[in-house]
C-alpha cells in the first residue's frame, strides 16, 4: 500500500525521491511564510439631489500592514585558539589560553528595529585582549562599531531590517580574552 501511495502522490505517478523533495519544499515554504496581516479601511460616498434617490458616488481604500515585532536572536560561540575547538556551550581551557567569543545575531521579526543593543560582560577570571573587538553587519541603516569599556563589550545597531519585506539584518561580533 505504501508503494502505491508513493506512486500516486497528489494524483500523479512519482518516485519516493520526488516526494521527499516536494515535502522539503513545502516545509521550507511554511517556515518562510510571513505572518503580517493587512487591515483594509474603506470610505464610500453617496449623494442625493432634492427629492431624488440616494446614489453611490465613489469609494477608496487604504490599508495598514501589521507586522510582527522585531526579535533579535543571538547565538554565542567560544573558540579556544590553542586547541582550535569552537562550541556554542563551553570550551575547555588552561590558564594563559586565548578564547575568542563570537556573537551571531539576526532580526527574526518582520518589523525593522529602530535600535538594537547587545551587551556582553567579561567576567572575572578572563582578561580582555586590547583592540580585539570587531563587528560586521548587513541590512542596517547605519553601521556601528562594537566597543569595549570597563569589562563590557557593547554593540548598537541602527535600523536593523526585519524579514518583511527585505532581507533581515544580521551581524557578527568577535572579541578575545585571556584565561587568568
Amino acid at each position: 500500500m505504501a508503494n502505491h501511495m508513493l506512486q500516486t502522490f497528489m494524483g500523479r505517478k512519482t518516485t519516493a525521491a520526488k516526494i521527499l523533495l516536494i515535502s522539503a519544499f513545502i516545509f521550507i515554504y511554511a517556515i518562510t511564510s510571513y505572518a503580517a496581516t493587512t487591515i483594509t479601511n474603506m470610505c464610500t460616498s453617496t449623494f442625493q439631489m432634492t427629492n431624488g434617490p440616494i446614489t453611490g458616488s465613489g469609494q477608496d481604500t487604504s490599508a495598514v500592514r501589521v507586522q510582527t515585532l522585531p526579535s533579535i536572536s543571538i547565538n554565542k560561540y567560544a573558540r579556544n585558539l590553542r586547541t582550535g575547538i569552537e562550541e556554542d556551550t563551553f570550551v575547555t581551557a588552561v590558564q594563559g589560553d586565548t578564547i575568542e567569543f563570537r556573537l551571531v545575531w539576526q532580526n527574526t521579526g518582520e518589523a525593522k528595529a529602530d535600535t538594537i543593543v547587545l551587551r556582553d560582560y567579561v567576567p572575572s577570571g578572563l582578561t580582555y585582549v586590547v583592540n580585539s573587538v570587531s563587528d560586521t553587519e548587513a541590512n542596517c541603516d547605519s553601521p556601528t562599531t562594537a566597543t569595549y569599556n570597563a569589562g563590557l563589550v557593547s554593540y548598537t545597531g541602527i535600523g536593523a531590517a526585519g524579514t518583511d519585506p527585505s532581507p533581515a539584518a544580521n551581524g557578527v561580533i568577535r572579541f578575545r580574552v585571556i584565561v587568568n
